[in-house]
């Protein structure tokens, strides 16, 4: 391997090995790996101004004067496929429990389609615990520009014995599917690297080597890898 491709190959694994669980800016990349976004207390709004609850940013609670109703807005990246709720709490009444409706709603008919129903539980001798739903098979891409992610929690119990922890939600970046035509005359439809260039080039990461090519067996410089890179992670000098 040359010492330019071995910068290259070296630089990508180092830049998408980074995983990063649980903030909505910092996604683990990589099309394998798993982004786990957490949605926290504070993040959760109740139904009505005049709701009685308390959140000391770790744990929420209603008051026995509240209507027991919050809902969030997870912010999750578009091209994102879905693959993974949970449900923190901790849950000390053996009768009454909090229920997290996971849903995907229409922002202009505001008709809501329900992804999975998560429910807590009391187990003795362990208070706190989790609840969680695979959605890998559902795959579902999230696409921001025509949904709105929802997560409307609902406590059984007003007495602090339902508290919430948080909520989890596990995403995988995805390469953009390819474009029925080429862009490049020297990359075909059934080249392997494909997708992989189209995306790169709807980006406006690389533009090819002029004259409506792309090159894809030239050799790449280290001021080409510069470019590539600071424009993919969108660099700044400040």
């Amino acid at each position: 391997m040359s010492k330019t491709k071995g910068f290259l190959v070296g630089a990508a694994l180092g830049l998408f090995a980074m995983r990063v669980y649980g903030q909505q800016h910092a996604p683990a990349f990589g099309t394998t790996n798993t982004t786990l976004y957490r949605v926290g207390t504070t993040e959760f709004k109740a139904y009505t101004n005049s709701d009685e609850y308390f959140d000391g940013g770790h744990e929420l609670w209603p008051g026995l004067s509240a209507t027991g109703i919050f809902n969030a807005t997870p912010h999750l990246p578009s091209g994102a496929l879905i693959t993974y709720v949970e449900l923190d709490f901790c849950d000390t009444n053996t009768a009454l429990h909090m229920l997290l409706h996971f849903q995907e709603c229409d922002p202009v008919s505001g008709a809501c389609t329900e992804w999975a129903t998560l429910s807590s539980g009391y187990t003795p001798g362990t208070s706190c615990s989790s609840s969680s739903v695979d959605l890998s098979a559902f795959g579902h891409t999230v696409d921001n520009a025509t949904e709105a992610l929802t997560l409307n929690l609902n406590f059984g119990a007003f007495d602090g014995t339902n508290r919430l922890r948080g909520v989890v939600i596990g995403y995988k970046l995805q390469v953009s599917p390819a474009p029925p035509t080429p862009t490049f005359n020297d990359v075909p439809t059934t080249d392997p690297g494909f997708q992989f260039i189209e995306a790169l080039a709807a980006s406006g990461i690389t533009g090819g080597c002029g004259g409506g090519n792309y090159c894809p067996d030239n050799p790449v410089t280290r001021r080409q890898i510069a470019i590539m890179l600071a424009k993919a992670l969108g660099l700044s000098f400040h």
